[in-house]
């Protein structure tokens, strides 16, 4: 899905075309459509390398992007482990159930201990402004240390975003 603001889009672009600037490739869910298709194309535009991650249940030409790699996996789960695994940081866009859920499971994983692989969130036109406010009044109520809210760089710009990540995966080589 593209949502219905025309900002979610360009900003998908910007995305891809700010990681190619930088060298930095793209693991993503494999789809040639909204956000994630307009991430891998402007990744591509800028001669960045993509891989795509698809379920084998996605066939056809708007799941598998015909640049690139694809890796095809038997479902979700497999997709989100191995999307994990190639990658060093992450970045979430504006999204629906399935955006939530990579970044529930990527912030549980690093709230743990499990990781150090710092999650982005572009806050495009303020879309996780009620996510974060719900992070906060769960601090608030005592059901999420305030320390965890550290795994989560939230920004409406992408390339400070990038930087930030960039820091922090740099330091949680080291």
């Amino acid at each position: 899905a593209t949502g219905k603001d025309n900002l979610y889009i360009k900003s998908a672009a910007d995305v891809g075309s700010s990681l190619a600037a930088r060298k930095i490739g793209l693991v993503y869910g494999g789809g040639t459509l909204g956000l994630m298709g307009a991430v891998a194309n402007g990744v591509i535009e800028g001669g960045g390398d993509i891989v795509g991650v698809v379920p084998e249940f996605f066939k056809g030409p708007k799941h598998r992007h015909s640049v690139g790699q694809n890796i095809i996996v038997p479902d979700f789960s497999e997709r989100k482990k191995i999307m994990f695994e190639m990658s060093n940081a992450f970045i979430a866009l504006p999204g629906g159930v399935g955006t939530i859920d990579e970044i529930t499971d990527i912030w549980l994983g690093h709230r743990s201990r499990k990781h150090k692989k710092p999650i982005g969130l572009l806050n495009v036109n303020g879309f996780y402004d009620y996510f974060i406010k719900w992070v906060d009044h769960a601090i608030e109520c005592g059901l999420i240390d305030k320390r965890n809210k550290e795994g989560l760089i939230v920004s409406d710009n992408i390339n400070t975003l990038i930087e930030e990540l960039c820091k922090r995966v740099s330091t949680s080589e080291h």
